[in-house]
């Protein structure tokens, strides 16, 4: 399938595009693929925080090697259609402090889930909610994708900020989805549609 094809399935025309991880400029960042000369950063800045890992549910990076190992993955990976995901520049450094990804795909239905993580240094600064936004609209105008859903715990009072300032609306919480700190924890699913955006 060529880039920016249309996406047919048994016959019927969908009206998501195949686009894949596109640049994207906000007023303070640079969403961008991944680089092999990002390991240093992505390590430092995020991939080595405990915090950030156990949230986000990967194994914290040991060292700056697991994280070259992930970024060749990630690399490899833009060779394949639909996939999404942008390391989140900081453009008054010229440093990634984040990575902003498509983790589910359901194209048959034309709904992704968005997942995302920044460095604790770079927090309440609104650099996710201006991502999030950014990502949003290329999806929705770029790709054409339907729907676009996020995931969190219920004791994560910052991403449930984040998405909620990106007007995703909250449509289920599942009971005990989740373990944090040994604890189980209610997973709250929140999300937006083409309907809600062009409101």
């Amino acid at each position: 399938m060529m880039k920016y094809e249309k996406i047919n399935f048994l016959g019927v025309n969908k009206c998501m595009y195949n686009k894949g991880t596109e640049k994207i400029g906000t007023d303070r960042l640079i969403l961008r693929k991944f680089l092999k000369t990002d390991a240093h950063n992505m390590y430092n800045n995020w991939a080595k925080e405990e915090c950030i890992a156990v949230g986000a549910g990967f194994p914290v990076h040991t060292d700056e090697a697991v994280t070259q190992e992930v970024i060749n993955i990630w690399i490899d990976e833009y060779k394949k259609e639909h996939t999404y995901n942008w390391a989140i520049e900081l453009k008054s450094i010229n440093e990634i402090i984040g990575s902003i990804t498509v983790v589910k795909k359901d194209l048959k239905n034309d709904i992704f889930e968005i997942g995302y993580s920044v460095g604790s240094k770079w927090w309440n600064k609104g650099y996710a909610t201006e991502a999030l936004r950014a990502v949003i609209n290329y999806l929705f105008k770029d790709v054409e994708v339907y729907c676009i859903e996020g995931a969190c715990r219920a004791s994560n009072i910052a991403s449930i900020k984040v998405l909620t300032k990106c007007n995703m609306k909250q449509e289920a919480v599942l009971r005990n989805r989740r373990i944090y700190n040994n604890k189980r924890e209610d997973l709250i699913i929140f999300s937006i549609s083409i309907e809600d955006y062009n409101e």
